[in-house]
C-alpha cells in the first residue's frame, strides 16, 4: 500500500482480444466448380438446385450430426482435408493415457505441435508482465501437460487477471483493517494519540539501532505491519522504558502536546499524501478530518 502508516508514516492516519488461427486455418475456399464429367450432378457446384447441399446424399447419412453444422460443400471439404492431414500423420494417435509410457505421451505431444519448454513464445498482451521464475515454471508445466502455445498465452493472461483481482480485494481488506486500527487507537488514546504515535516511532528507531536494523520501520512497512494494532501498542509500551530526556532528544514532545512545527510538518505530509486528494479511497474521509483537526490546532481553534 502506498499510504502512510503509524509505524513508518509522518501522520497518524493511515482487454484483451483472445484469438489466433482456428482449427482449420487459412487457405483458399473450394469453389465447387467441376468439369461436369462423371456420373451424377455436381453437389454444391455452379447451377445446383435450391435446397441443402446435403439433399443429394444418401438418406441414411444426410442428417448425420457430424455434417449438419456445415453450411455448404466447400466448408465440409475443407474440414475433411484438414482432418485427413492430421489423422494421416504417421504415429499421431492419442495414447491410452492410463497405460501409456511417459515417453509415448511426450512423443504424441510433439507430433501435434507442443513445443519444448524453452521454445514457447509467450507474446503477452501489452501491460502484462510476469517475472522470469514464474514464466520458467509455467513453460515447463505447459510442455509437460501438452499445452499448445496459444492456450499457454491465454492461461497466463487469465491467471494475471485472477491475481490482479485477488490483490485488489486484499488491498481493500487491508485498508479497512488499517482504518479500524487507527480509529480504535484514537478512541483508546484520545488526546494522547499524536503523542503516543511519536513515542511508538521513537521506540521503533531505538529498537532498530539496538538490533542492527536502522531501517526497522521501513521493513515493518514492507511486511504490511505498519498499522498492526498489537505491534503499535507493544512499541508504545516499550517507549515507557525510556526517560523523558531520551524522548525529548529523540524529538518526542514530552508534554504530550504537539508543537507548531510538528503540526505543520504533519499537515504538509498529509497534503502530499495521494489519499488526501482521492475521494474514492477508503481512508480519504479520515485523512481529510485529520487535516482539518490539525489546521484548528495550528490556529488555536479559530
Amino acid at each position: 500500500m502506498g499510504d502512510a502508516s503509524v509505524l513508518g508514516g509522518s501522520s497518524g492516519q493511515t482487454n484483451n482480444q483472445p484469438g489466433g488461427a482456428g482449427v482449420s486455418g487459412g487457405g483458399s475456399p473450394v469453389d465447387g466448380q467441376g468439369t461436369g464429367q462423371g456420373a451424377g450432378a455436381s453437389v454444391g457446384g455452379a447451377g445446383a438446385s435450391q435446397g441443402s447441399w446435403r439433399d443429394s446424399l444418401p438418406e441414411e447419412i444426410r442428417n448425420d450430426p457430424s455434417i449438419t453444422s456445415f453450411q455448404d460443400l466447400p466448408a465440409f471439404v475443407k474440414a475433411a482435408i484438414e482432418t485427413k492431414k492430421f489423422v494421416g500423420k504417421k504415429g499421431v494417435m492419442p495414447p491410452q493415457w492410463d497405460k501409456a509410457h511417459p515417453d509415448d505421451i511426450k512423443k504424441f505431444y510433439k507430433e501435434i505441435g507442443v513445443p519444448d519448454a524453452d521454445k514457447y513464445e509467450m507474446k503477452l498482451p501489452d501491460g502484462m508482465t510476469i517475472d522470469e521464475s514464474t514464466m520458467k515454471w509455467a513453460k515447463a508445466n505447459f510442455a509437460e501437460l501438452g499445452i499448445m502455445p496459444q492456450q499457454a498465452v491465454e492461461l497466463m493472461k487469465r491467471d494475471a487477471i485472477r491475481r490482479g483481482e485477488e490483490e485488489k480485494a486484499s488491498e481493500q481488506q487491508l485498508q479497512e483493517i488499517d482504518k479500524e486500527t487507527i480509529t480504535g487507537l484514537q478512541k483508546e488514546w484520545g488526546d494522547k494519540f499524536d503523542h503516543n504515535v511519536q513515542r511508538v516511532r521513537f521506540a521503533i528507531g531505538e529498537v532498530g539501532k539496538a538490533i542492527g536494523v536502522p531501517d526497522l520501520a521501513k521493513q515493518l512497512e514492507e511486511e504490511g505491519l505498519g498499522n498492526n494494532g498489537l505491534l503499535i501498542k507493544a512499541f508504545e509500551h516499550v517507549s515507557k522504558f525510556y526517560n523523558e530526556d531520551d524522548l525529548k532528544a529523540g524529538g518526542v514532545s514530552t508534554s504530550g502536546a504537539m508543537s507548531k512545527e510538528e503540526i505543520q510538518s504533519e499537515i504538509n505530509s498529509i497534503f502530499a499524501n495521494p489519499v488526501y486528494g482521492d475521494s474514492n479511497h477508503a481512508q480519504h474521509k479520515d485523512v481529510v478530518a485529520r487535516f482539518a483537526k490539525l489546521q484548528q490546532m495550528l490556529t488555536g481553534g479559530k
